[in-house]
């Protein structure tokens, strides 16, 4: 699903107590939610990384959020208000898929399974011929779904990889597809179809997310934490040239 209907006034009329982080890690975990349509998965992490919540503060939001608003089951974390919709959502989608059938049944049927033919035999009668059945190419292909892996399951296949640190990749990979809705090209190209195959990539590309790079250059995180220590640098450079200024230019007491 990428999109779904926000009601704000419910919203709104259930949510006024939640401090301004437990808000936004709510509207993440439903984002999660409805983008995956299934409930959210029992591992903590991967819930933090569904998230993005890094810090012990964002834990905890998260945390919070899920005790007062979803329920713990076995097959994850539910949301009373998210099933309802996900309900209406499959029924919609099975109201369109048996109209798109009746309707092109009854274009089918339109044509009628014959085709008349210009010429006429010598009673003046009209002479029919079968209609050809369709290309076999021409049929629907199935449209291929994709599932998000757990992060249990990427951490293992990065172990039997030999990636080091292997958890904390792991976490990092689920957390950079999930924010992209596991689609390719930074988030605006097709749906991924392999994840096993999007973590070698991650390990060819493991130098540039940790901010290094094998040739020895300056990657960008490196190259803007540097510009930021040397801003620093060069404000408390200039702070201390006007307290100088301002000494300077204060009367001096008399002396005695």
């Amino acid at each position: 699903m990428k999109s779904y209907t926000r009601f704000i006034g419910d919203y709104l009329r259930d949510t006024l107590h939640p401090t301004m982080l437990q808000d936004g890690a709510h509207g993440r975990l439903l984002a999660a939610y409805y983008a995956h349509e299934k409930p959210l998965p029992l591992a903590l992490p991967t819930v933090y990384a569904m998230a993005r919540a890094v810090t012990v503060e964002e834990h905890r939001a998260v945390d919070e959020i899920l005790a007062e608003f979803f329920k713990k089951t076995t097959v994850g974390f539910t949301n009373n208000r998210g099933e309802m919709y996900l309900k209406q959502v499959t029924n919609w989608r099975k109201r369109q898929k048996n109209h798109r059938d009746t309707s092109r049944d009854i274009l089918r049927d339109s044509h009628g399974q014959f085709t008349r033919d210009n010429n006429r035999d010598s009673h003046g009668n009209v002479t029919v011929s079968p209609s050809p059945s369709p290309s076999p190419s021409l049929k629907k292909e199935k449209v291929k779904t994709f599932q998000p892996p757990l992060q249990a399951e990427v951490c293992a296949y990065m172990q039997s990889r030999g990636i080091p640190d292997a958890e904390r990749q792991a976490e990092l990979f689920i957390a950079h597809h999930a924010n992209r809705e596991w689609h390719l090209g930074g988030g605006k190209g097709p749906l991924m179809a392999d994840w096993k195959k999007a973590v070698i990539t991650w390990q060819g590309n493991i130098s540039k997310f940790n901010g290094r790079r094998a040739n020895g250059h300056e990657s960008f995180d490196e190259r803007r934490r540097r510009q930021s220590q040397e801003a620093i640098r060069e404000v408390g450079a200039r702070a201390r040239e006007v307290v100088s200024e301002v000494e300077r230019r204060l009367p001096k007491p008399p002396s005695d």
